[in-house]
């Protein structure tokens, strides 16, 4: 091989590896860390209209035009159990209190999710504890959320 042709092997040989270590690589991602978008938060500007949070049990299907809650907690089922949803009406901001339902199962994830829901809620929207209340305390004839009553349920905010 000719010194001409190992000068011109080599740049082609160091050009290569450039391009692949370099240009296909992830950089500046690797050495930078995004912070992850935040899967709660609203696709309209802040409502500043929310003044309380009522939750209810899903107990019969909804039509999605007319879908009433602004999330919903898993179970295991049709969501991961303690999976928060957070629906186009969160999405929206619409309404003047937060609705959240709970997918039937009730289970110990979901219950943690809806306490950890709850403390963000009212820390970001200045919701107080007398604030957050059943669905049944509205409606005496339900029994949601969790057979809980409205008392029971403030006892347990944080």
């Amino acid at each position: 091989m000719k010194p001409l042709d190992l000068l011109l092997f080599s740049l082609a040989v160091g050009l290569t590896l450039l391009n692949a270590i370099v240009l296909k690589s992830d950089y500046p991602r690797d050495f930078t860390s995004a912070a992850p978008a935040d899967p709660l938060a609203p696709a309209a500007p802040k409502s500043r209209l929310f003044r309380a949070i009522v939750l209810h049990d899903l107990d019969r299907p909804h039509p999605a035009k007319e879908f009433p809650f602004h999330f919903v907690i898993g179970d295991g089922a049709a969501f991961p159990d303690g999976r928060v949803v957070p629906t186009e009406r969160w999405k929206k901001q619409e309404g003047d209190r937060i609705e959240i339902a709970l997918a039937p199962g009730h289970t110990g994830a979901q219950e943690r999710a809806l306490f950890d829901l709850i403390a963000r809620l009212r820390r970001d929207y200045g919701i107080a504890a007398g604030d957050v209340g059943a669905h049944r305390e509205l409606d005496p004839s339900a029994k949601c959320p969790m057979g809980m009553s409205g008392d029971d349920l403030r006892r347990r905010l944080r």
